[in-house]
């Protein structure tokens, strides 16, 4: 009789339970900002909101909670989607409640993005990401792997043990970047998330509870968020980091570092992959049709 594996059993327990710890403490934020905003609208923007929900909810309610957990029900908005939402606000004219959306977005990616790099720096198992921080926590994390050799992993180490505020660090670190002129651009906010993010997978790697590093995930994330508003979206920190990714990924010589090289190699079987199978037309538009049937 074969007996399951206990190490794995608790590995993948372990796994799971910092799933939902992470699922429960986004949820509970996302909550929050909708208690927020069911008290910022006042009677007339509560009546345009149920006009605006019109099929989307059972009976004309101007309760707003309520009409929120209508949208719920109905699949138009949850933690992790509130376009649905912003448009409707974008419709009855609160900007603000927009930004306040906007704001709980970003800091929700990176508090997944954090947790995701540092788990992944760590080795451990990967929680729940969606493909767009995913593609961003591997470009974060192929960076710092170009320069691992030259990165002082001792610095970090007595940065974590010497100041358990993950907060009051990034504002030092910040400090430090300020004086090379680089912390309102796109490369001193990555660098900087890239420090939160070694910071925490240094954490994790003697925290035992799975709450602590959540908080810290949220932490950074409320001390980043700001940064990333005053310098553009999400989509443009994206935009950036693979234009990062890619000049220094081809400027780097692979060929010294063996993983590095097999790591450009797959990628490029990957790019072959794609132009031959996926995207072949412009490949094989002067290929002859009695020479395809053969």
């Amino acid at each position: 009789m074969c007996f399951p594996d206990t190490a794995l059993l608790k590995t993948a327990a372990m796994s799971s339970a910092h799933t939902n710890t992470a699922t429960k403490q986004l949820r509970q934020a996302y909550n929050n900002v909708l208690l927020q905003i069911s008290f910022d609208l006042n009677r007339e923007h509560r009546k345009e909101l149920s006009r605006c929900c019109t099929g989307h909810i059972t009976k004309q309610d101007t309760e707003t909670v309520t009409i929120f957990r209508y949208l719920e029900h109905e699949g138009k908005i949850s933690w992790e989607n509130v376009y649905f939402l912003k448009d409707v606000m974008r419709t009855i004219q609160r900007v603000d409640i927009v930004r306040k959306l906007t704001e709980f977005e970003l800091k929700r990616d990176l508090t997944i993005l954090l947790d995701f790099y540092a788990r992944k720096r760590q080795g451990l198992d990967l929680s729940y990401c969606s493909l767009p921080v995913k593609i961003v926590a591997g470009y974060l994390a192929k960076l710092t792997e170009i320069a691992r050799d030259s990165l002082d992993v001792v610095c970090l180490s007595i940065t974590v043990e010497s100041s358990k505020d993950i907060r009051k660090a990034l504002v030092d670190f910040e400090e430090e970047i300020d004086c090379r002129g680089l912390t309102f651009s796109w490369n001193g906010f990555t660098m900087l998330v890239i420090i939160a993010g070694e910071l925490i997978a240094l954490a994790s790697a003697s925290e035992a509870r799975l709450e602590s590093i959540m908080e810290l995930c949220s932490t950074a994330a409320d001390e980043l968020c700001q940064r990333m508003i005053e310098l553009g979206s999400w989509e443009d920190f994206c935009s950036q980091l693979k234009e990062r990714y890619n000049l220094v990924y081809h400027h780097r010589n692979f060929e010294s570092n063996p993983s590095l090289s097999l790591q450009r190699k797959k990628a490029e079987l990957v790019q072959q992959l794609a132009e031959a199978i996926f995207f072949p037309v412009d490949n094989y538009s002067h290929v002859s049709c009695n020479n395809v049937l053969l």
